[in-house]
């Protein structure tokens, strides 16, 4: 980083500078080579970067690596760990959220049953769509994503076992109501820009509608599209997400007194 910044620096004409030394400029150069390339120690190595100095330099936070923050590479990794009956011809029943089974032990369906899939298909589909609006949410502080995320689930399934007996013998899994329950908090953030608001508003009436349309019908949008690779779709899960996603994004602005999109503090870094 050391040779560009020199280089821009022996560019500058020296007849614009009249053929005599700048001390403005030095003192502009000196400055920048400092702020840039960190000083070595007493003993002439080179300082370990510090969480501050590499976001400074690198763009990216000590918890960021390849531009992942670390809570994304948590659910990329429980995803690939839910899933690896696609690969070794297994099952996701040990996973996937029954009823029966919940209430005679087996707690842990509770947190299993939204990164478990039934095929590659449905895997691409709704984990593909979790990442890229979890990813993309205005909100940065890994707590309040993570609530999202809670809340969203929460409503999922209490839309299924309200309404959806099948959930009874057939069971529940995937993060297509998350993925509804996140989409819609997207578009409520969205609603806080003045200059997103009509997207923002249309994403929201689509997303509102669409969930309506298949918790009345029973029958998911498109659904003759998945050649039944999505098992048989307990359509009311996407309303109870989208329910979900616009009760917890309320819950943490009445909590926090103002739009948490314009709050950019991040509380999740190590």
């Amino acid at each position: 980083m050391v040779v560009p910044i020199a280089h821009l620096f022996s560019l500058v004409p020296r007849q614009a500078l009249g053929n005599q030394p700048n001390e403005h400029l030095e003192n502009m150069k000196t400055t920048v080579m400092q702020t840039a390339v960190p000083s070595s120690t007493s003993d002439g190595l080179m300082p370990i970067p510090t969480p501050s100095r590499l976001k400074r330099i690198t763009g990216k936070g000590l918890w960021e690596p390849f531009g992942f923050s670390i809570d994304t590479i948590l659910f990329i990794g429980l995803i690939l760990l839910a899933n690896l009956h696609l690969v070794t011809g297994g099952s996701c029943r040990p996973l996937i959220f029954l009823p029966g089974d919940f209430m005679s032990g087996e707690w842990y369906r509770l947190f299993s049953f939204p990164f478990a899939h039934l095929s590659g298909y449905h895997l691409a589909l709704d984990a593909g769509a979790f990442l890229l609006l979890y990813s993309g949410l205005r909100e940065k502080r890994i707590s309040r994503k993570l609530f999202h995320v809670g809340i969203c689930g929460i409503g999922s399934l209490a839309a299924a076992l309200l309404f959806a007996p099948p959930i009874y013998t057939q069971g529940l899994c995937g993060l297509s109501g998350i993925a509804h329950g996140l989409m819609a908090v997207s578009a409520l953030e969205m609603l806080g820009e003045p200059r997103q608001f009509r997207a923002g508003f249309t994403c929201l009436a689509i997303i509102c509608g669409k969930s309506i349309y298949e918790a009345l019908t029973g029958e998911v949008l498109f659904g003759f599209m998945h050649l039944g690779l999505c098992g048989s779709p307990l359509a009311v899960c996407h309303a109870g997400g989208v329910a979900g996603g616009l009760m917890s994004y309320f819950l943490l602005t009445r909590a926090a007194g103002r739009h948490p999109a314009n709050d950019n503090k991040q509380d999740g870094q190590p």
